[in-house]
């Protein structure tokens, strides 16, 4: 059994205005399951315009802190903005090192592969005069 009454709840205005919401709904809480939003008309009363300027301060309030709020995103994204910002500059900077270091190692290495050539051909030049030395000695 579906139960259609919520508990009677009054709204009072600023000013000392008084309504009280309905609180029979009857099918609409069967259709509307997620929930149902209520609006009170404001009823004939003296001191609207306290009313009127109570609400503006309200609707102000509001809007100060939904600029607040969009101030304080936007410094967020301005700081990780500069956060990305130092966090590609030093990646680049490490980078920029290992690729320093490589070529170092690298040109290390050629000079390494340059020299043990020289001293391959260096020895085969030795052993070569050491065998024609060898054939001469032997032909004389």
């Amino acid at each position: 059994m579906t139960i259609n009454n919520t508990v009677e709840c009054e709204a009072i205005w600023i000013s000392g205005a008084r309504a009280t919401f309905q609180n029979y709904w009857g099918d609409v809480v069967e259709e509307y399951p997620q929930g149902v939003r209520s609006t009170l008309q404001r009823p004939d009363y003296p001191d609207l315009d306290k009313d009127m300027q109570f609400a503006f301060q309200v609707q102000q309030m509001k809007q100060q802190e939904e600029m607040q709020r969009q101030q304080m995103a936007m410094q967020q994204r301005q700081m990780l903005s500069q956060q990305l910002d130092e966090l590609n500059r030093s990646i680049w900077e490490q980078n920029r090192m290992q690729q320093e270091n490589f070529d170092r190692s690298l040109e290390y290495w050629r000079q390494q592969d340059q020299e043990n050539y020289q001293n391959q051909m260096l020895y085969q030049m030795q052993n070569l005069n050491r065998n024609l030395n060898n054939l001469n000695h032997s032909l004389y």
